[in-house]
């Protein structure tokens, strides 16, 4: 059994998307962007047990721009191997 290519998953999800939405959308492709980049990060830097640099590297950004993503989707956090990426505690101000 053949295994589906990203690009055939990406297409049927998104005629998914289009034919229960059943009307016109805004930023549909800010959005797709945002639920395909996060994993993307996430899935790497497990591959990499949080090694930011090669996480970078095999995503081809620059490491300020990947560390700009972490925070943007809330993965600013360490590698702990026993549960993989962890979110870091959010100070609270009193």
């Amino acid at each position: 059994m053949r295994t589906k290519g990203l690009s055939e998953v990406v297409e049927e999800y998104v005629h998914r998307y289009y034919s229960h939405t059943g009307e016109f959308a805004e930023n549909v492709y800010d959005l797709f962007l945002a639920e395909l980049e996060k994993p993307l990060i996430k899935e790497t830097l497990l591959f990499t047990q949080g090694n930011r640099k090669k996480t970078a590297e095999i995503l081809g950004l620059n490491k300020n721009t990947l560390l700009s993503k972490m925070r943007k989707y809330d993965l600013d956090c360490n590698y702990d191997p026993s549960v993989g990426i962890k979110p870091k505690r959010k100070s609270v101000i009193k």
